[in-house]
């Protein structure tokens, strides 16, 4: 072989094991592009779901945030609602007290009860009453009772001790109803 046909053989051969590296660095970047494309977006996707769930958790804490308001103001709404109601009844149980005091059927039970407790006690009895129910004084047995005007209001009833004893009876209506009122529950089902 000559010289020339060695060069064009040479050339031939050079030729295609370039062509043959050249396609074999094509492929390698093709695959390498492949690779990082999938990587990039396999990334993004993570990206994406993880601003997603942030902004998802935000969404749910500011939607948690506004019940949270919205079940408080309830509350305190249906509070204020419970202690106007509370207030009304009991307005209207002082107000039917106060009218069952005027009756000749309160005074009645007034000085039975009074007398009884004077007769359950061993020594004298200082009975308290409100200044429109001092008008019974007469009526109690003088040899047990003495009777006192009180100087705070009691709405009827009565309040007493025992003279020497360590012996105290509270039976006036004002403490009756503010233990009423301590106790009264507004949501309470009665049946």
């Amino acid at each position: 072989m000559k010289i020339r046909e060695k060069l064009v053989e040479f050339s031939k051969t050079t030729m295609r094991a370039a062509s043959d590296k050249n396609e074999s660095i094509k492929a390698q970047i093709d695959a390498e592009f492949n690779t990082a494309s999938i990587q990039a977006e396999q990334e993004a996707k993570q990206n994406a779901k993880k601003l997603y769930s942030e902004e998802r958790r935000k969404a749910e804490l500011v939607r948690n945030h506004t019940v949270l308001e919205a079940s408080v103001a309830a509350r305190k709404s249906l509070t204020e609602l419970r202690e106007a109601l509370m207030e009304k009844v009991f307005a209207q149980a002082e107000k039917a007290l106060t009218d069952y005091t005027a009756t000749d059927e309160y005074t009645d039970a007034l000085v039975v009860e009074i007398n009884a407790l004077a007769e359950q006690q061993v020594g004298r009895l200082v009975v308290t009453l409100c200044t429109r129910d001092m008008a019974i004084a007469a009526r109690l047995d003088s040899a047990f009772v003495t009777v006192q005007e009180s100087k705070e209001e009691m709405h009827g009833g009565f309040r007493a001790r025992v003279v020497g004893k360590p012996i105290q009876y509270d039976n006036s209506f004002a403490r009756r109803l503010a233990e009423a009122k301590e106790n009264f529950n507004g949501f309470k089902i009665t049946e």
